[in-house]
């Protein structure tokens, strides 16, 4: 399902996709299957490839300038 709220967003997609067994294991092990969970709201992003966006997560960048870099994420300023 994707999510209600998404802004500015270049999002370029998976290598491959995961077959429905793949998304009910992946879910059943408490991991994040590829793609963007339920209730999440983006607001002025990029979307690599292969992303896993879990359910309810909120990513927000324009006003407030939060500068977070690992090897998971990553929102520059």
């Amino acid at each position: 399902m994707m999510p209600k709220y998404m802004q500015d967003t270049m999002m370029l997609g998976a290598d491959y996709y995961e077959t429905d067994a793949e998304v009910a294991s992946l879910l059943a092990e408490g991991r994040v299957p590829i793609g963007i969970g339920e209730n999440t709201k983006i607001k002025d992003c990029i979307i690599d490839k292969n992303a896993r966006i879990g359910k309810n997560v909120v990513i927000a960048n324009s006003a407030v300038r939060v500068i977070h870099d690992n090897s998971l994420i990553n929102l520059p300023p």
